[in-house]
């Protein structure tokens, strides 16, 4: 899927292009220099809704942008008082340089949030990437035995 879908002011001059192998979208300034700001007030949760996943890539910004982007779209956050706080909805993640196994995000806590947001400050030169994994689409792809099996 590599197509570019014509929106309304603020995404005028944002590509959106098919990520991954399911239905996520990529979201990139095709042409103009766009920034985390000019989504505020776009229906990313409508794209997100038909997606599963979006990627912004390319934008301008900061962690101050980010913080405002992830409270304009968000219903319910979840902090860990334990990490560093950087602004009022974004908190430092730092795992190392080591793979992190597959894992579902704030599973461990009772309050999950409604969506899952990462912002990097610095991305990696190479070699960085996370997986995206759709759960419904596992469970789909799952054998009827296997089904079973969690159920039991």
């Amino acid at each position: 899927m590599s197509t570019t879908t014509n929106f309304t002011t603020p995404l005028d001059g944002v590509s959106v292009t098919g990520h991954g192998t399911g239905t996520g979208l990529m979201l990139t300034p095709s042409t103009r220099t766009a920034a985390l700001e000019d989504l505020l007030h776009t229906d990313l949760l409508g794209l997100l809704a038909d997606a599963g996943h979006l990627l912004l890539r390319g934008f301008t910004g900061d962690v101050d942008q980010f913080n405002r982007l992830v409270a304009a779209h968000s219903g319910r956050l979840s902090l860990d008082p334990a990490r560093e706080f950087h602004g009022d909805v974004a908190q430092k993640v730092d795992s190392g340089t080591e793979a992190i196994g597959l894992h579902l995000e704030n599973g461990a806590t009772p309050f999950v949030p409604d969506l899952v947001w990462f912002y990097s400050v610095k991305a990696a030169a190479s070699g960085s990437q996370t997986t995206v994994c759709d759960g419904y689409r596992v469970w789909e792809a799952l054998s009827g035995a296997a089904k079973d099996r969690f159920l039991g």
